[in-house]
C-alpha cells in the first residue's frame, strides 16, 4: 500500500520522523480540505472500515452520521475561519459495513497544499 502523504516536507529526516509517528498512531488522523479526505492514516482506516485508499477523496459527509452532518460541517466551517474555540465534539459516523460508531473528534485548523 502506498504512503498517505500526497506531498513530502522539504527536510525528509524529520519528514520520516512524522510519517512514522503518523502512520504508526493508534489515534484516527486526517486531513479533510474542500470537504474531502486527503490525508488519513491506517488507524483512520481501521475506524472507518475504509482502507487508506478508499478513504482519501471521499467527502466526510459520506462518512459522518446524518444525524450529526450539520454540526460537523458547521464546525467545520468554522475551522477554515480559524476559530478554534469548541476544539472537540462527539459525533457518529457510519462505517464501511453500516454499523454506526460513536467518537469523539478533535480538530484544529491547518493549511493543506495551500
Amino acid at each position: 500500500m502506498g504512503s498517505p502523504y500526497r506531498s513530502e516536507p522539504s527536510d525528509s529526516a524529520a519528514g520520516d520522523h512524522y510519517k512514522v509517528a503518523f502512520d504508526n498512531s493508534r489515534e484516527a488522523i486526517v486531513i479533510a480540505q474542500d470537504e474531502v479526505f486527503k490525508v488519513a492514516n491506517f488507524a483512520a482506516a481501521r475506524l472507518s472500515g475504509y482502507p487508506v485508499d478508499r478513504l482519501i477523496g471521499k467527502r466526510f459527509g459520506e462518512i459522518v452520521h446524518p444525524e450529526d452532518l450539520a454540526k460537523t460541517h458547521e464546525i467545520y466551517l468554522h475551522r477554515l475561519k480559524g476559530d478554534t474555540s469548541d476544539r472537540s465534539h462527539v459525533l457518529r459516523i457510519v462505517r464501511a459495513w453500516g454499523e454506526v460508531a460513536w467518537l469523539e473528534a478533535h480538530s484544529m485548523p491547518t493549511t493543506w497544499e495551500g
